[in-house]
């Protein structure tokens, strides 16, 4: 299969989570297929997860991008592993849901500091690998009406939300009016009540390609197995 972009995201191992977050979504990232909403709130779930779907249950640690010329996948896929290798797993104190910018999304309580070192490492050692933007691309990502520092950020690294903008956080709707939102937040207490409010651990990052459908697909598990905290 070919790929268009690649990114490096941030996953649950398999179990209770990811499956909750497949079935939330209706596409299985780490599996690359389709998955059935739950069926009582299948409607409200296919219509509002529709944006985020293609890209699955995930954090984004390095945005996705086009592989840069000169560059190989093997060479991405080497120097990953590579990053991973000296990188200890990731503590995170929970997961609360969060309504920012008229979307749903699970993000952390308490410091992140491991999880942003480790993202700002992935991005700016890798970046090598990502080509530049269009100009149509880049005028789509000014449309947020950014700041001078997710501006410069756009212009160094591709994307307006990392570095000291980053905020790590799994997508879980499209934009919605806050009606539909807080209809969704309800349902998502419910689906998710299992996984919020307790301590999670990520021992791994993924390397997902964007398939030409659109769909991301989970290419490499690579587990964080050094030491390296901030």
């Amino acid at each position: 299969m070919l790929f268009n972009r690649y990114s490096i995201f941030m996953t649950p191992e398999a179990g209770m989570f990811a499956d909750s977050g497949a079935a939330w979504l209706g596409w299985d990232l780490e599996k690359g297929c389709a998955v059935p909403h739950p069926k009582a709130s299948e409607t409200a779930l296919r219509i509002a997860t529709q944006a985020p779907r293609k890209y699955g249950f995930h954090g984004t640690i390095k945005p996705p991008f086009h592989l840069a010329k000169g560059t190989t996948y093997e060479s991405l896929l080497s120097q990953t592993k590579a990053l991973c290798a000296v990188h200890a797993p990731v503590e995170i104190e929970a997961l609360s849901l969060t309504i920012d910018k008229s979307t749903l999304a699970l993000t952390p309580e308490g410091k992140i500091d491991h999880l942003a070192s480790l993202a700002a490492a992935v991005l700016q050692k890798l970046d090598r690998f990502r080509a530049p933007l269009s100009e149509t691309e880049l005028a789509g990502r000014r449309k947020a009406n950014l700041t001078p520092l997710q501006e410069t950020n756009l212009k160094n690294w591709g994307y307006p939300y990392v570095l000291d903008a980053f905020k790590f956080h799994i997508t879980l709707s499209g934009h919605l009016p806050p009606k539909d939102l807080e209809h969704l937040e309800t349902l998502a207490r419910t689906h998710f009540a299992h996984d919020l409010g307790r301590p999670m651990r990520f021992c791994s990052l993924i390397l997902a390609g964007e398939a030409g459908d659109g769909r991301f697909h989970a290419l490499h598990r690579l587990p964080l197995s050094g030491k390296k905290v901030p």
